[in-house]
């Protein structure tokens, strides 16, 4: 049953990079189209852009087009760091499904899968942050707000790291155990 659920969570997995694969080759055409659609949609004395209003901030119709460029650019790589983290979990359950959870390898996973979590944080802020010095503001009130999403991704990091540091423990009782006999 256990290797069955892995088996699942790494499909699971893949099909994730599959969306996101396809995500990035949207975000590829509009990156490449956008210039020649034209002024970004007019609302009010604002833009809206990619769900987000600027109405206090009055662009001209090239920074509209610039800062369409920028987010989308931003976009595009906030989907290829999903799209490989993504990876290095599915390789990490396929090592622990092979009966290998201690190997070198998935402890590579794991150190992956925390660098590229770590920058998926970074870009997260980094966008963010750009959002509000240039005075956007998220339309859907749903959405929820960036201290707590900031907060949240500090202990799933943590967890990641203790994740981390378990699985090299177990590498080196492992190494041991393998040394003794």
């Amino acid at each position: 049953m256990k290797k069955v659920t892995i088996f699942i969570l790494a499909m699971v997995f893949f099909v994730m990079q599959l969306v996101i694969g396809f995500g990035v080759f949207y975000f590829l055409i509009q990156l490449f189209t956008i210039p020649f659609q034209g002024i970004p949609e007019a609302q009010g004395d604002g833009i809206v852009l990619l769900g987000l209003s600027f109405e206090e901030k009055n662009f001209s119709p090239m920074n509209g087009l610039i800062l369409t460029e920028f987010f989308v650019l931003a976009f595009i790589l906030l989907c290829i760091t999903q799209f490989l983290l993504a990876g290095s979990f599915r390789h990490l359950l396929e090592n622990i499904n092979d009966g290998k959870p201690f190997s070198d390898n998935s402890i590579l996973s794991i150190k992956r899968i925390l660098f590229r979590y770590l920058m998926l944080i970074v870009m997260t802020f980094l966008i963010e942050t750009m959002l509000h010095f240039l005075g956007g503001q998220i339309i859907s009130a749903s959405i929820p707000s960036f201290w707590e999403n900031l907060i949240n991704s500090v202990f799933q990091l943590a967890g990641i790291y203790t994740l981390y540091i378990v699985f090299k423990e177990g590498s080196r009782i492992r190494q041991e155990n393998e040394e003794i006999v």
